[in-house]
């Protein structure tokens, strides 16, 4: 994934498989490059075809840094916060997953087709902000101990010409707001979840 520099480290979350994928959260010093840390944050399955191998490629996220602490993503239904400096889990936090389908012909396996485009995790103040691509919903966390505070499904679906995408914060001049696009422009108030406001895009 995309490697984040913040005080001095660089952090990315890296997969290896062998029989399942492992997902592991990195960090190097950004003067020498020497790997200060390595944490596996854990393992899982995504899709496999009728004789049990990988059909595709583990895509995990690209992670935050906010106050010394990494927001990372794993792709595999959980979102961990780990101490920058000493690579101490603080929290993880697992959340639903569009279903794997089962497997019924050797010569097709049925894959799963994000509805959100993939995109970092975000802070903003106290929360949390992501949107896997495993996942149909736009999360809200706690900063603090992971909890959700809430989520949004996506507008898209898999026939859907398009995918929703997490545009970012903003305040609206009455809130801070969480914009998203897709069918629509979206503000959900970053406190609530509720919906703001919203505009068709022509």
């Amino acid at each position: 994934t995309n490697p984040v520099a913040a005080d001095g480290i660089v952090t990315a979350v890296g997969v290896t498989f062998d029989q399942r994928w492992r997902v592991f959260l990195l960090a190097w010093d950004l003067a020498s490059g020497a790997l200060r840390w390595k944490r596996e944050l854990l393992s899982g399955q995504q899709e496999l075809n009728l004789f049990g191998y990988n059909v595709k490629e583990l895509w995990a996220g690209t992670p935050a840094v906010a106050d010394g602490v990494v927001y990372a993503p794993t792709g595999l239904g959980v979102l961990a916060a780990v101490d920058l400096r000493t690579g101490t889990l603080r929290w993880a936090t697992s959340y639903d997953q569009v279903p794997i389908e089962r497997v019924e012909y050797w010569y097709t396996t049925p894959l799963r087709f994000g509805t959100w485009a993939a995109g970092p995790v975000r802070v903003f103040g106290d929360a949390v902000l992501a949107t896997p691509p495993e996942s149909p919903h736009l999360l809200c966390l706690d900063r603090k101990d992971g909890r959700l505070r809430w989520r949004e499904a996506s507008q898209a679906t898999r026939s859907s010409p398009y995918v929703d995408q997490l545009l970012g914060v903003a305040n609206d001049g009455k809130r801070d707001v969480v914009l998203a696009t897709g069918r629509s422009l979206r503000a959900y108030d970053l406190s609530t979840g509720n919906v703001a406001w919203r505009a068709m895009i022509s």
